[in-house]
């Protein structure tokens, strides 16, 4: 899964609001849900709308590049990365055992 903040550059509705006006979840089959922020927009609603695809969403709220999305988490990176610091862990802990012998 992976978390976005969907940020305006410009609200070309003039509804919509400016700065990170969304919050994004994509989810491991691609699809993605999209909860606005009822404080970041003009009429002070917020509303979700799951969406096919983060590409779907951007076709609809992209606005041509006007709106974009701000990468907040992704797990599969977190998985990564625990697996590299669980091996370093290992290769940290054979090197110490190795300086004991010595």
């Amino acid at each position: 899964m992976k978390a976005y903040f969907l940020c305006r550059r410009e609200d070309v509705s003039g509804t919509s609001g400016t700065g990170h006006v969304a919050q994004v979840a994509e989810f491991d089959d691609g699809t993605a849900v999209v909860r606005w922020i009822a404080s970041m927009n003009a009429v002070g609603v917020a509303s979700t709308t799951v969406f096919n695809s983060v590409d779907d969403l951007l076709k609809v709220h992209g606005h041509d590049g006007k709106t974009g999305l701000h990468l907040l988490f992704d797990s599969g990176r977190v998985e990564e990365l625990e697996t590299e610091v669980a091996a370093l862990r290992k290769a940290l802990d054979g090197a110490a055992a190795r300086d004991r012998r010595a």
